[in-house]
Formats: structure tokens, C-alpha cells, sequence
């Protein structure tokens, strides 16, 4: 296969190699030929290898368990996980590439939401194009941006998961903390939102709550708890504000939410207990 290495400069004048990349150059605009041929690189390749992926777009492949890959890229090179993705047991890291999101469902017409399935997954300076949903705990962004997501959200499905120092560029929707049924597992879920910006060009309301915007964090306790823990954030005017329990279920002792160490058992907007009555939210 193909290798390029990168060097690392020494204080005595000397080289040294830091990284050792298998390259992988699209055979052409087909998606899916491209991603199969990301599959028998991930497939052949050793604990810890780098991948470099040329400029052109990858059907995401689903691959045998097991493997620990760096994937790096420009945003140029677009990851395809519109029809979902599973790696579970493998250990997997992006770098500087683009991932192209969706809300649909995996393959078409499964019962799982697109996604990559793989715990533990590491997005760094990555750009992601459309919705998009997290698709198992340990998910981790760093400096990543959040693009074109339209009405719609980053949708959290019950997974522990850390975003640090990342913009979402929206409509008024930014970041779902949610599940239902399977994904949840009546769990209580950990999420850690820190130094990200939350634009938004306009408003945008739920159907749960008519007369105030979207938080940039919301939250919806259907089918598990959440512990968010919030800091360093800023938020556009057209959010309500940086958190809001836009719905709280009942009913269930394990479905708790704490933000920031608070315990919450009602609506609330960065933490002013609300009443929803007919979809119209009220300051208690």
C-alpha cells in the first residue's frame, strides 16, 4: 500500500518520523467504491495506524471489530455516514475531515438512526455537513464546527458524550440531549458541553414549547436521565438561552436530569423552573 510519513524537527537539527500514513487516493466520484476501498485498508492494517484519505467522498464501511484507526483528511475528504455505519469493538479518530450527517435512518430503512456505531470515537478539527446523530458513548469533539444543519439538531442519543471548544452554526437548532427505547437503556447519560459557540441566523421553536425559542441546549428525558455539565459557552440572542428542559418525563425515578450539579424534576431555562401547559411555557 502506499505510505507517506510525517517528520518532527528536533532541538539538535535531527528528523524524526512522527507519523506513518497507508494513503488512500479516490478511485473516482463513486462514494461507495471509495469507501470499500477505505474498508480493506481499515481491514488490513495494524493497532494504530493512520490513514490518509485524498480529497473526494467515502461511504463510511462498516468493518470487522477490533481495530484502532486514525482517519486524517482535509475538508475536502467527506466521510458519508448518511446510511449509518458499525465499527463496534474498534477504536476509531478523525482528523480535519468532513463528515457528512443525516436523520435518516441506516440504510435506508432500519430501525437505527445514521450514525457511526463505534464507541469511544474521537472527531478532531473536523466539519460536519448536516444533522447529525452520536451513536455510541465515549464520543469526544474537539474543535469542530457544525454546519448546515437546517431545522434541525446534533442530535444526542443517550450516549456519553464531550464536545470541547466547538461552534454550531445554525437555524435557532443546535444540540437534542435525547433518547428513546433501545438507545436508552434507562441509563442516566453524561454530557460535557465546554468553550463551544452556538450561532444561530434565526429563531426556532419546538413542538414541544410554541412561544420560546430553542436553547442552544436542549434537553428531553424520554427514555433516560442526563447529567449535563455546561462552561466556557456563548450563545447567539436568537437562543432563549444556554440550556432548557424543553420536556420532562415523568414517571420513571431513573429519567433525573442535572445540570451542573443541580437535580431538575420539571421544565427550566438555564435554571428558572418553567410550567408548559398547551405547548405555552410559564415562569414559575
Amino acid at each position: 500500500m502506499p505510505t507517506a510519513i510525517r517528520l518532527k524537527t528536533n532541538g539538535d537539527g535531527t528528523w524524526t518520523v512522527e507519523r506513518e500514513y497507508i494513503t488512500v487516493a479516490p478511485a473516482g466520484d463513486d462514494k461507495v467504491a471509495n469507501g470499500n476501498a477505505l474498508a480493506d485498508v481499515i481491514n488490513s492494517t495494524t493497532e494504530g495506524s493512520y490513514i490518509a484519505l485524498g480529497a473526494g467522498e467515502y461511504k463510511m464501511p462498516s468493518v470487522a471489530g477490533n481495530k484502532e484507526v486514525t482517519i486524517v483528511g482535509t475538508k475536502d475528504t467527506v466521510i458519508d455516514v448518511t446510511l449509518g455505519a458499525y465499527m463496534d469493538g474498534s477504536t476509531v479518530a478523525f482528523e480535519g475531515v468532513t463528515i457528512k450527517g443525516s436523520r435518516g435512518k441506516a440504510n435506508g430503512n432500519g430501525s437505527d438512526d445514521a450514525a457511526l456505531y463505534t464507541p469511544n470515537v474521537t472527531y478532531t478539527d473536523c466539519t460536519f455537513d448536516g444533522p447529525f446523530a452520536v451513536g455510541r458513548d465515549g464520543a469526544k469533539f474537539i474543535r469542530c464546527t457544525f454546519n448546515n444543519l437546517g431545522n434541525d439538531y446534533v442530535w444526542n442519543m443517550a450516549c456519553d458524550t464531550v464536545f470541547d471548544s466547538c461552534t454550531f452554526n445554525t437555524d435557532g437548532k443546535a444540540l437534542l440531549l435525547y433518547a428513546h427505547g433501545s438507545e436508552a437503556g434507562d441509563e442516566m447519560t453524561t454530557v460535557v458541553v465546554k468553550n463551544c459557540v452556538f450561532n444561530a441566523t434565526k429563531e426556532a421553536y419546538a413542538g414541544a414549547v410554541s412561544n420560546l425559542p430553542c436553547a442552544a441546549i436542549e434537553i428531553h428525558n424520554y427514555g433516560c436521565g442526563f447529567n449535563l455539565t455546561t462552561s466556557g459557552n456563548t450563545y447567539d440572542s436568537n437562543f432563549s438561552g444556554e440550556w432548557r428542559i424543553k420536556t420532562y418525563e415523568t414517571g420513571n425515578a431513573l429519567y433525573t436530569i442535572t445540570v451542573n450539579g443541580a437535580e431538575y424534576t420539571t421544565t427550566a431555562l438555564d435554571g428558572k423552573l418553567m410550567t408548559v401547559t398547551g405547548g405555552v411555557a410559564s415562569f414559575n
